[in-house]
């Protein structure tokens, strides 16, 4: 791993003009934008299918439990901005993200029960969900200090995901109403035609829960090993 992630970076800094400097925003943009594809190709057995054992939600009219949820099309993402801010030095360094998804497939188990929207629902089984074009904003914190070697690291401490946009959202819950075909077809019907106001009942809890997990992969696989001053350069 510690050799790929050398031959990675050598080849980064030459392709990518790194460091850049903390201010140059069009640096920091066009080395995330060229470099996601190779940074996922060394997480890839980590990170393609993303499993989460728990992925829960309650609202006050909505309860669910997703179970050992494995999401694909990770790998297909780009990202389209990365910006930071703040100051090494000062141990408040920042970062801005933002990734597109064109495809999202989400495969497991779930228990399900009370009111979607308008619509009363209760359910346990296998489900899928499919997001279609959604574009996601990560705003961090990072936290410097030393590395294995000694060099100065950066680690994500902390972090906030939204969904800026999106294209579309699919559902199928199997064994909805234990089964009751019609009124298992009703609400598939309302959903998959309603998927935007009925996606915000999902995606929060779900892409908080996936990009936890990938934030934590990240952190202990590429972070804590690369020097911070081979890509991000404090002056201003």
């Amino acid at each position: 791993m510690y050799l790929l992630l050398v031959t990675f970076l050598c080849i980064t800094c030459i392709s990518a003009n790194l460091p850049c400097k903390i201010s140059d925003h069009e640096c920091t943009k066009k080395a995330a934008a060229s470099s996601y594809s190779r940074w996922f190709e060394i997480l890839k057995e980590s990170l393609e299918p993303l499993h989460k054992d728990l992925i829960e939600g309650n609202f006050p009219t909505l309860n669910y439990k997703f179970l050992d949820t494995n999401t694909t099309g990770f790998s297909q993402c780009s990202v389209e901005d990365l910006k930071f801010s703040g100051d090494k030095v000062k141990d408040n360094l920042k970062f801005d993200l933002k990734m597109f998804c064109p495809r999202l497939m989400m495969k497991g188990n779930y228990e399900l029960k009370g009111v979607l929207i308008s619509e009363s629902v209760v359910g346990k089984g296998p489900y899928t969900m499919e997001c279609k074009g959604y574009t996601f904003v990560v705003n961090a914190d990072m936290n410097t200090h030393p590395g294995p070697d000694g060099k100065e690291v950066a680690t994500i401490k902390s972090f906030k995901v939204d969904v800026e946009s999106a294209k579309g959202m699919q559902f199928d819950f199997k064994n909805l109403f234990n089964g009751q075909k019609e009124l298992s077809d009703a609400v598939h019907k309302f959903a998959n035609e309603n998927w935007e106001a009925v996606s915000k009942a999902f995606q929060g809890p779900f892409m908080t829960a996936n990009f936890e997990t990938m934030i934590k992969i990240v952190n202990n696989k590429i972070l804590k090993h690369i020097p911070l001053d081979t890509y991000i350069d404090s002056k201003v």
